[in-house]
């Protein structure tokens, strides 16, 4: 089995061992990639690492032959920050046509990305198509968001993402999740910033899995699905206790200090002694969360997690510099059925 990394570097920034400088990410669509084309060949996975900058353009993954061991990784580079709003590998899409990102390939893996999806947007910022094994981890999804569409769209797997919609959108989605028997969101944050959308967290239809996640601010419900087997869930309003997702709600997501550090910066970390501080489920599903802390056991809910303790909290803010990394990082497996 080969694991096939190639590095996207954005115009300006050093190439790294490897890396080809690209000015659209569709030139590493369409199975067209390098000297390898279409991933064909028995177990070969294709990772392709990206590092900080912008690209302004809509992107469809399409055309590869994919399975179960034959798969196609897209994910910031290691050394680049994640989890911090502003950094790390951003599509900031202003076009009229289509999804910010559309997968139509099975076993396609999303890492490490952040999209802001202007207001001109027509789709999805992430459209996974209810496609087996696509898996959306540790990204940043931002923007206005449209009528009648997702923030994430139908998603095998998706862990440790933040989605923050900031305009006044009222029919806009933050998550639905995909019909999949084993389709699960785990440790997410979704913020609706104006309490203006539609649903937070809902699902196409079938049976997943909704474990240590946090929604706010969407006026149908935070939570509108049925799940099952789920836990460790909360919300602004009363949904994560009436769908019996968990028993935290009334988070407040507008008031710095209170359950989140600063929400007026967008940062959604819990606050220590806060509502969602070690609410989460005992052990935690995944090791670190979406910026490489260590979880606490119990777990805090959410995308983020309070650093260890004696450790200071503070922010990163945004325009951080920016780390080249050369290495590849698996992602943590799903939670066992």
């Amino acid at each position: 089995m080969a694991d096939i990394v190639e590095s996207l570097v954005p115009p300006g920034n050093p190439a790294t061992p490897g890396g080809v400088v690209y000015t659209l990410m569709s030139t590493a669509e369409a199975g067209g990639q390098g000297t390898y084309g279409d991933l064909v060949a028995g177990g070969n996975t294709y990772t392709l690492d990206c590092y900080a900058g912008t690209i302004i353009d809509s992107c469809l993954w399409d055309g590869w032959v994919t399975g179960p061991a034959n798969g196609i990784t897209v994910k910031a580079a290691t050394g680049v920050p994640t989890g911090i709003i502003d950094a790390g590998f951003i599509i900031e899409y202003s076009n009229n046509f289509g999804d910010v990102i559309e997968v139509n390939n099975t076993f396609v893996v999303l890492s490490g990305l952040q999209v802001n999806a202007l207001a001109a947007t027509p789709g999805e910022s992430i459209n996974c198509n209810n496609l087996d094994g696509t898996r959306v981890d540790s990204c940043i999804l931002t923007g206005a968001g449209r009528n009648d569409k997702s923030i994430v769209y139908r998603p095998n797997y998706i862990s440790n993402t933040i989605i923050i919609v900031d305009g006044s959108i009222s029919n806009v989605i933050g998550l639905e999740l995909g019909a999949q028997s084993d389709a699960e969101i785990v440790n997410c944050t979704v913020i609706n910033k104006l309490g203006t959308g539609q649903t937070g967290i809902t699902r196409a239809f079938g049976s997943p899995k909704a474990i240590n996640n946090v929604s706010c601010g969407w006026i149908v419900g935070d939570y509108n699905a049925g799940f099952v087997s789920s836990t460790n869930n909360a919300s602004g309003d009363l949904t994560a206790s009436s769908e019996g997702y968990g028993t935290v709600t009334g988070v407040d997501y507008t008031t710095a200090g209170v359950d989140f550090i600063d929400p007026t910066i967008n940062d959604f970390r819990p606050q220590p002694g806060g509502k969602l501080a070690g609410a989460g489920t005992s052990p935690p599903v995944f090791l670190l969360d979406i910026e490489g802390n260590t979880r606490p056991d119990p777990d805090d809910i959410g995308a983020y997690a309070i650093p260890s303790a004696g450790a200071s909290i503070t922010f990163t803010g945004p325009n951080v510099t920016q780390i080249d990394g050369t290495q590849d990082t698996p992602l943590p497996d799903p939670t066992p059925d």
